[in-house]
């Protein structure tokens, strides 16, 4: 499951608690807020998902440099 799934989990359960309390304060008012914190929790799981990408990149870039650096010293013996 990824952290998209996660998160789109997460704001169907708060959408479902919001249903369970219904009748506390205006229901546009309660959807608006349930957009905005699925907003940020998705903005958030994006944020978290381009770290990751970035330290695999930085990881093979880094592992391509050290296989390299192998064969040199190989080369050399």
């Amino acid at each position: 499951m990824g952290i998209s799934d996660q998160f789109k989990d997460k704001a169907q359960e708060l959408a479902d608690q919001a249903k369970q309390k219904a009748g506390k304060g205006d229901q546009s008012e309660r959807a608006r807020r349930a957009r905005e914190e699925v907003s940020e929790r998705t903005q958030q799981g994006r944020e978290q998902q381009g770290a990751r990408s970035r330290e695999s990149m930085q990881e093979r870039g880094e592992n391509a440099m050290r296989e390299r650096r192998d064969r040199v010293e190989d080369y050399d013996a």
